[in-house]
């Protein structure tokens, strides 16, 4: 007995260590730092930038030209803008590399791109010493990013209109979704089989994107998993990427989907779990049903934070910063995945639990 408590200590204190490892913190810290600094951005309060800033950090412009004192750059007002902090990587000690998109929401040429943050460590504490932006294409014949006018009429709709649940798969055709690929032909990644949408390993890899958008929502659908697949739900699109110069990946967040145990990343990385948010929150134990049988995910997006759902369980639940309207993705991962009534109610802001 005495042996059997003393394993017991030994595998709790493991897992203690594991759990707070120095690369867990480091990250922590960073993302602190860098909402930090959105933040005095935002609010156009320099004192908030220089407290998480070195003396001489500075910004990149997009197009690669302008270089500007991050803490000058508080001081003037700053467009309405989303960031998602994608991959945070230690290089050493004292230097750290955060990545990351964004997204304005006031007219320009150009409304998305990446951001790269250079971070070192003084005294301690993680700082930001340098960003750089860069812009990524423009979605082209894809439903593109609301108005403020078409939001504005979105949100004055009745409360009965809000909480109606709508059907976005027929069980038949493909109405209401089109390809993330303007160049490929839907049918070759997708086919109606049984009441599923169903992906075509080798056909191409373009995703299904909804043709309508969605502020605060409710989504729920079912889903099934072929041996070592991988696949996603995206929502608050942020831009579109090409891959390797073929088929456009849409770029925001992603609810994960994957066989847990036959998929290499779910396998050792918790933050690709199913109902993750990917890469981001670790699902601490698999909650996906064996192979064969069928998933109940549920996705909630409301003014002030979102959360994920798998069979009844809360997977992952955190903040957002700036909320806007956008497209539903069904993501093509070159595995077989099924998925079945999907549905969704709009959430009138006014209403929405906060």
């Amino acid at each position: 007995m005495l042996i059997w408590r003393l394993g017991v200590c030994f595998l709790v204190l493991v897992h203690c260590i594991l759990a707070e490892t120095p690369e867990a913190k480091d990250e922590e810290q960073i993302r602190r730092v860098i909402t930090q600094y959105l933040e005095g951005v935002a609010q156009t309060d320099p004192v908030k930038v220089a407290a998480v800033t070195t003396g001489a950090a500075m910004g990149q412009s997009a197009g690669g030209t302008v270089l500007t004192r991050l803490v000058d750059r508080a001081r003037t007002s700053s467009k309405p803008r989303a960031t998602l902090i994608r991959r945070v990587i230690v290089l050493n000690p004292s230097t750290a590399v955060a990545l990351g998109i964004w997204r304005d929401f006031t007219p320009a040429p150009f409304g998305t791109g990446t951001v790269e943050y250079t971070l070192v460590r003084e005294q301690g504490n993680w700082r930001i010493a340098h960003r750089h932006d860069a812009f990524l294409p423009e979605p082209r014949q894809v439903a593109s990013p609301m108005t403020a006018q078409v939001e504005r009429m979105q949100s004055d709709m009745s409360a009965q209109e809000h909480d109606r649940w709508r059907s976005l798969f027929d069980g038949k055709t493909m109405n209401g979704w089109i390809g993330t690929d303007s160049e490929a032909e839907v049918g070759a990644s997708w086919r109606v089989e049984n009441n599923c949408l169903v992906t075509v390993p080798g056909g191409g890899r373009s995703s299904l994107i909804s043709t309508q958008q969605y502020l605060f929502f409710e989504l729920r659908f079912e889903w099934l998993a072929a041996a070592k697949a991988n696949s996603g739900v995206k929502y608050r699109l942020l831009g579109f990427d090409r891959l390797g110069g073929l088929s456009r990946e849409p770029l925001g967040f992603e609810y994960q989907v994957a066989d847990d145990e036959g998929d290499p990343g779910a396998r050792i990385d918790p933050k690709q779990r199913s109902g993750a948010l990917y890469g981001l929150t670790a699902v601490d134990r698999s909650l996906s049903k064996p192979i064969g049988e069928w998933n109940q995910s549920r996705i909630l997006v409301l003014p002030t934070h979102v959360e994920h759902w798998l069979n009844g369980q809360l997977t992952a639940s955190y903040a957002t910063d700036l909320p806007f309207a956008s497209a539903i993705v069904l993501q093509h991962h070159t595995t077989e995945v099924r998925f079945r009534k999907i549905s969704i109610r709009r959430i009138s802001p006014s209403s929405a639990p906060r």
